[in-house]
């Protein structure tokens, strides 16, 4: 059962957002609305969002240091295998 583990490869995180309704004309009007805004020096800073936030970066890190150690592992338990058969293939 172990041996299935292994092999198993991680899938990218996907984001899988349909909206429920979209009014194009509602979109346009409220875009027509933040520009003029902009222009007349009116700032709505309600619409910024942070996209890197207080350890995000970290797990990132973390991530892929467990990536790499599953990868380490997986080529080590290889090399052990095919070890083995050379042995029984040479002495036997």
């Amino acid at each position: 059962m172990i041996i299935f583990g292994i092999f198993k490869t991680y899938k990218p995180r996907q984001f899988n957002y349909t909206p429920l309704y979209y009014d194009k004309r509602k979109d346009e009007l409220e875009q027509r609305i933040r520009k003029i805004e902009r222009e007349n020096g009116i700032e709505n800073n309600l619409d910024v969002k942070i996209g890197i936030t207080r350890g995000s970066m970290r797990r990132g890190h973390i991530d892929r240091i467990r990536a790499n150690r599953a990868s380490t592992l997986k080529v080590m338990l290889i090399a052990v295998i095919l070890m083995i058969i050379a042995y029984y293939l040479i002495y036997k």
